[in-house]
C-alpha cells in the first residue's frame, strides 16, 4: 500500500507546507475511517489561562466536543446573545480567540457541529436532523416574512389585541359600564374600567340609580367634574331609584344628556281626562277631569253683574268638546207671560200686558241757570238737568234731592197728561213742587226737549239747586 514520504524537518524551520500536508493527510485518514459529526447547542467555552497578563482572550470547548467542522459554521453566543465579530475560530481546537479581550463576567457558548469517533450511532450517521440544525431551520422559519399566511403571527395578534382594548376602551361608540352609582340624589357618582381619559362629545356610560333623583342632579364620573343630567328638552332629568340609565356628554352644552326619554311635561292628574293615563316629569298620572263633552249640564250659577242685556252662567269643572251641548239655568219665572207683549228676552217673545221700563240715576244740575218759557211765554230762568242714552221715550219723570233739605223736599213730577211727547209749539210739561206749586213749560226742542232716550228739563230756580247733585227716576 502506497504512503506519503513524510520527511523529519529536523531542526529547520517548520513551514506551512508542513502543515498544510499534515492537515490534507488528516482529512484523508478522517474520511478513510468514516469519522462522524454531532452537533451540539449552548457549549460552554472555558478560559485557557495563559499569563496573568494574557486573561480572558481564548475561550474553548471541553474535550470531547472540539474538532468542530466548517459548515454548518458555529454560532458564537456572549452572554446568551449572538456575536459575528470580534473574534476567529480554531475549528480543530474547538476554541475562539477575541479581540480585544473580554472581562471577567462574561460567559461565551458555541452551537457547533463537532467530529465524534468512527462508526457511532448520531443523528447524521442515521440521517436524522441535528438539534442544532433544526433550531436553525426553524429559527429561519420563523423570520421569514410571511411563511403561513393562513395562520396570524405574533404582530398580527398584538394588533388585533391592541385594536381590541383601544376599542374597549372607547366609550363613544359604546357606552362604559359605570355601575351603580354613589353620592347623593342632587350629586351621584361613578366609575368604569378602564376609566375615561376627558369628558369628550358623545362619550357615553350606563349607570343604574341608588336613589331616586332630586332637584337638578349631576354626575361625576371618574372624578371628572359634576356635570349636570338634562333631559333631551333641556329641563332636568328625573332619575328613579333601581332604574338603569344611558347618559351621553353633550361637549357643547357640558351637560349630560338622558337617552331614550320620552315622558315629560308638567301636567297633572286634574289636567287630564278621568280614566285616561300619561307620563309626564313627575311619573305616570291617571286623569281626574270630568267629561262633560256630550250633553246639557246645569250652570254652577248665574250673575247679571255685567252690562245691560248680559246673563253669566258658571259652568261646571270638566271638560267640554265645544261642539254638543252646553250650560242650562232654570228660573220659573222666565216664561213669555212675564215678557212684555212682543218683546224678545233671550230668544223668548213675550205674550205679557205691556209693562212700562223705567230708568233711573243721580245727575248734577247744571250750575248756571238758563231761560225757560212758561204756558203763556213768560221767561223764567231755572237750573236744569240733561239725562241722555234711555232705551225709551219717558212718559214721567220724578227728580228729587239726593239728600234731605232744611226745607220740604222738592219733588218733579211730570204727569204725562200735560204734554205731547211729539214735541211741537204747543207741548208742554208741568212742574210740581209739593204741596201746592205747579208750573208749566213749554218744549221748544232747544231750552226744554223729551225726544227719542234723552231729555232736558228745568227743575229749580233758586241759587242753591247751582251743581247740586239729585237723583231721577223716568217710567216709559
Amino acid at each position: 500500500m502506497s504512503k506519503t514520504n513524510w520527511q523529519d524537518p529536523g531542526s529547520s524551520e517548520i513551514i506551512s507546507p508542513h502543515i498544510s500536508g499534515l492537515q490534507e493527510a488528516v482529512g484523508k485518514i478522517e474520511d478513510a475511517i468514516e469519522l462522524q459529526t454531532i452537533g451540539d447547542m449552548n457549549v460552554p467555552l472555558d478560559e485557557v489561562y495563559i499569563s496573568d497578563t494574557d486573561r480572558y482572550r481564548i475561550y474553548q470547548a471541553p474535550i470531547g466536543k472540539r474538532n468542530w467542522v466548517a459548515f454548518p459554521e458555529p454560532i458564537i453566543k456572549k452572554n446568551g446573545v449572538q456575536i459575528t465579530s470580534g473574534f476567529t475560530i480554531d475549528y480543530g481546537g474547538g476554541a475562539i480567540i477575541l479581540s480585544p479581550a473580554a472581562t471577567s463576567s462574561d460567559v461565551f457558548t458555541a452551537d457547533a457541529a463537532y467530529i465524534i469517533g468512527a462508526h457511532s450511532i448520531t443523528p447524521e450517521s442515521i440521517g436524522a436532523e441535528t438539534p442544532w440544525g433544526a433550531q436553525a431551520k426553524v429559527n429561519a422559519h420563523a423570520n421569514a416574512p410571511d411563511p403561513h399566511p393562513q395562520y396570524a403571527t405574533d404582530a398580527d395578534v398584538n394588533n388585533l389585541s391592541n385594536t381590541v382594548n383601544s376599542h374597549l376602551a372607547d366609550y363613544v361608540k359604546q357606552p362604559a359600564n359605570g355601575g351603580t352609582t354613589g353620592g347623593t340624589s342632587t350629586a351621584y357618582t361613578c366609575s368604569s374600567n378602564p376609566a375615561p381619559a376627558a369628558l369628550v362629545d358623545k362619550i357615553g356610560v350606563v349607570i343604574t340609580a341608588h336613589v331616586d333623583s332630586g332637584v337638578n342632579p349631576t354626575l361625576d364620573w371618574n372624578s371628572l367634574g359634576a356635570k349636570p343630567i338634562k333631559k333631551p328638552n333641556g329641563n332636568a332629568a328625573v332619575l328613579k331609584g333601581g332604574g338603569i340609565y344611558t347618559l351621553r356628554y353633550n361637549g357643547s352644552s357640558g351637560n349630560f344628556i338622558l337617552q331614550g326619554e320620552g315622558a315629560s311635561g308638567n301636567a297633572t292628574a286634574s289636567d287630564l281626562l278621568s280614566g285616561k293615563t300619561a307620563s309626564t316629569d313627575a311619573g305616570d298620572i291617571v286623569g281626574t277631569m270630568p267629561n262633560n263633552g256630550m250633553g246639557w249640564l246645569a250652570a254652577r250659577g248665574i250673575s247679571v253683574a255685567g252690562p245691560p242685556g248680559r246673563l253669566y252662567m258658571y259652568s261646571q269643572p270638566g271638560y267640554y268638546n265645544g261642539t254638543d251641548g252646553g250650560l242650562y239655568a232654570d228660573d220659573a219665572n222666565f216664561i213669555a207671560a212675564n215678557i212684555p207683549n212682543g218683546m224678545s228676552m233671550f230668544g223668548l217673545v213675550g205674550t205679557g200686558a205691556n209693562a212700562r221700563r223705567m230708568a233711573s240715576g243721580t245727575v248734577t244740575l247744571s250750575s248756571t241757570n238758563a231761560t225757560f218759557y212758561s204756558q203763556s211765554n213768560i221767561s223764567v230762568l231755572a237750573y236744569y238737568a240733561t239725562i241722555s242714552g234711555l232705551t225709551f221715550t219717558p212718559s214721567r219723570i220724578i227728580i228729587f234731592p239726593t239728600v234731605a233739605e232744611t226745607s220740604p223736599p222738592t219733588v218733579v213730577v211730570l204727569p204725562t197728561d200735560f204734554y205731547t211727547p211729539s214735541g211741537g209749539a204747543n207741548s208742554r210739561i208741568s212742574v210740581s213742587v209739593p204741596p201746592t206749586l205747579v208750573r208749566y213749560y213749554s218744549l221748544d226742542g232747544v231750552q226744554a226737549y223729551i225726544s227719542g232716550g234723552s231729555f232736558r228739563i228745568p227743575v229749580a230756580d233758586g241759587t242753591a239747586w247751582a251743581s247740586k247733585s239729585v237723583s231721577w227716576i223716568a217710567y216709559e
